[in-house]
């Protein structure tokens, strides 16, 4: 993450100080399954997700055209990794998701814009259960929805993400757990100023 906002700021500079734009956003995000039967208890396969989690992020906006923004990324969600086990379910361990995009986004201030970006995926947590041995970086697609209104020489807006990314830490292949991909669902309130587009 410290690269990629190092970066945000190297072409913020490159595209000058009156048309860079840097937004913050916070939210929720939402995940599906990270994997299925990663656990046995008896006959009763277990399924592991992370849990609702609250989301903030930074990212650099730069002009490349009329309407069109290059945009790099960051954002980090606190979570807790919970493991359901038929009806019953329970918190595992705790569970820090960081993300870092790279993308574009088109639209323009008071209307809707769409945003499209790739990058990578990292999941940190204690070194049991599916994260015994560690798990590296996923890519990862994203892509989202959102609006902007100006608010004087700030801008507010709301944006909905789906993203989509592998998960297969070398536990999962140990334990010959069903793997697939995660989807992520991020709902953010964004908060911007500078810029022109």
């Amino acid at each position: 993450m410290p690269l990629c906002l190092a970066a945000a700021a190297g072409l913020g500079a490159a595209g000058g100080a009156a048309a860079q734009r840097l937004e913050v956003r916070a939210g929720m995000v939402l995940s599906s399954a990270l994997a299925h039967d990663a656990i046995a208890q008896g006959s009763s396969p277990v399924t592991v997700r992370a849990r609702l989690a609250p989301l903030a992020g930074a990212a650099a906006l730069v002009p490349l055209r009329e309407r069109l923004l290059l945009e790099v990324g960051a954002a980090v969600a606190l979570s807790r990794l919970r493991a359901q086990d038929g009806l019953a379910s329970r918190d595992v361990q705790s569970l820090t998701v960081v993300q870092a995009l790279v993308g574009v986004r088109y639209g323009q201030a008071g209307r809707p814009y769409l945003r499209a970006a790739a990058g990578g995926v990292r999941y940190f947590s204690a070194d049991r259960g599916v994260f015994a041995g560690g798990a590296g970086v996923n890519p990862a697609l994203e892509a989202g929805a959102g609006w902007t209104r100006r608010a004087g020489a700030w801008r507010l807006g709301a944006e909905l993400a789906g993203q989509l990314h592998p998960f297969d830490p070398p536990a999962l292949e140990a334990a010959g757990a069903e793997k697939g991909g995660v989807r992520r669902l991020l709902l953010m309130a964004t908060l911007s100023r500078g810029g022109r587009t």
